[in-house]
Parts: C-alpha cells; structure tokens; sequence
C-alpha cells in the first residue's frame, strides 16, 4: 500500500487584525502537487458527496464539502469558508485542493486544525477558540464552518459561545444541537439524552 509520506508544501499568509495579539494562519495548497497526489492515490481517496447544511443566523455547519457546494454556498453569499480539518486528513481523504476552490469561487479560506495531538499534529487549545472569535467578527456575509463530520466545528463554535458570548455550557450545547451536534461520546455511554428535542417539523 502507498506511503503518504511527502509533506505538502504550505504558503503562510498572516492576517494582522488590529488589537488582536495572535495571527490567523491561512494555509494555501501547492495545486500542482494536490493533482499529482490524486493521480498517484485516486483508488484510495472517495469522492466527496455534497454534505447536509445546518443553518443559524449567517452560520452554516457541515461535514466535508465538495467542490460544487462550495461554488453553490460561494454564490449564493458565503464569503468565509473555515476547515477545522487536519493537513494530514484533507491530503490522505480529500480528492481536490479545498483552498484553492474556496479562492476561484470568491470566498475566503481560513484553516484552523483540530484534533489530534500527537507528535506535530495540532490539538484542542484555547487559542484555537479565539482564531474563531477573530473570523467571525471580521466576516462579512454567510460563513461555513466544517471538518470531517462537522462534530468538531460545531464543538469548537460551543466553545467560541461560551466564552464569547457569556453562555452557560448547557444552554451553548442545546444551541449547538440545534445545529446537527450530537451529544458526546462520554453523554452517549451515560445514556444523557440531547439537551435539544426537535419539534416533529424542525428540519435542523
């Protein structure tokens, strides 16, 4: 079975906010690896589907998206999209260069990875939240937040909600029920039921 070995080249392009203390890191794909990659892989790496949008206010949860949604959410008023994926999933998993699609569609990319935690693999940090914080308040228009499943985006937005905010944790979490979030893996093994019961009609 092929090794994915090869480190994928990454420009880093720092957006200085004013009265922030921190930098938002932008990762951009080298494309001509990107394709190199799929042609190499093509029989390990599954097509995207187009995934279930989850919508409040400007906010929008999903798991991976493909190529056509993201033109579709481009032109009908996203201007943001945020990864929460690590670099190691979208190169192994993800069969198209995610930021430079974001880019030709006319939106913006940002990357912040969870997850993880070992070796250079990024984790679950405070700073992670306030990354967030700082795009969501300098975005104009619709945004997405996604990673593989959209559980940690939705995760990280409970989070952002507290702390942001002034939320109280379980009133966050129902919020983020709201949005698709299903109750943690600990909750599930306590058998705690979903802070959010959906109406009959509620469609999510």
């Amino acid at each position: 079975m092929p090794s994915f070995t090869r480190v994928l080249p990454i420009a880093l392009i720092t957006l200085g906010v004013t009265g922030c203390s921190f930098d938002i890191t932008v990762h951009e794909y080298d494309h001509h690896w990107d394709k190199e990659h799929k042609q190499e892989h093509e029989t390990e790496i599954a097509e995207i589907e187009p995934p279930t949008i989850h919508r409040e206010g400007r906010l929008m949860f999903s798991a991976q998206p493909d190529e056509d949604t993201i033109y579709e959410l481009a032109e009908a008023g996203t201007t943001t999209v945020i990864n929460f994926r690590r670099e190691s999933e979208m190169e192994e998993r993800v069969p198209f260069d995610e930021a430079q699609v974001v880019t030709d569609a006319g939106a913006s990319y940002v990357h912040i990875p969870l997850g993880g935690g070992v070796g250079d693999e990024p984790g679950y940090d405070p700073e992670d939240v306030d990354r967030l914080a700082t795009v969501l308040e300098n975005a104009k228009g619709d945004v997405l937040l996604h990673c593989a499943s959209g559980g940690r985006a939705r995760t990280i937005w409970t989070a952002y909600l507290i702390k942001y905010e002034d939320m109280s944790e379980e009133d966050a979490i129902e919020r983020a029920q709201r949005v698709g979030q299903q109750p943690s893996a600990l909750d599930r093994l306590l058998g705690k039921p979903h802070s959010y019961t959906p109406p009959a009609d509620d469609e999510g």
